[in-house]
């Protein structure tokens, strides 16, 4: 392997998301993306604020189950999982407070996570890492940290 490339805050844009794997030299075909001398790295935020955060999802999940990408957890990941969590000492609560901030923040995820993905989602973000050890330190690594902004 020459290098990992390293995305974060793809926040549900994942016309964008393919684009840049595509511009990476990343090749994309049923339903997986990989890169013969090269791994990504996802350092969270995955979901919140776009309408593509199921497919970001989709894209990403493959690319781990088969090795071609990490992924670490990031705060928004985190939040949903609380958001939707009951919190153990008092059943009308959640672990984190279903309060106007905290909706609106999330409304976007909320919304697009319904009917049977309702229960299958939130398990796949919990079973997120927070963690992530490279195999082998590579000769060449590209960060991507410039934000994924659906107006841009």
């Amino acid at each position: 392997m020459d290098g990992f490339d390293i995305f974060g805050g793809v926040h549900g844009c994942a016309d964008k998301l393919k684009g840049l794997l595509t511009k990476l030299g990343y090749k994309c075909g049923d339903g997986l993306c990989w890169q013969s001398s090269r791994q990504a790295v996802f350092v969270g935020d995955l979901i919140d604020r776009g309408r593509q955060q199921l497919e970001v999802l989709r894209i990403v999940k493959p690319m781990v189950d088969n090795g071609s990408a990490q992924i670490v957890m990031g705060n928004h990941e985190f939040n949903a999982i609380c958001i939707a969590t009951p919190d153990p000492r008092d059943d009308a609560e959640f672990l984190r407070p279903h309060s106007e901030k905290n909706r609106d923040q999330h409304q976007a995820f909320l919304e697009q996570v319904t009917g049977e993905t309702a229960n299958a989602i939130p398990r796949l973000v919990q079973d997120l890492p927070v963690v992530a050890r490279p195999r082998r330190h590579p000769r060449r690594t590209r960060l991507l940290a410039r934000g994924f902004d659906e107006s841009r």
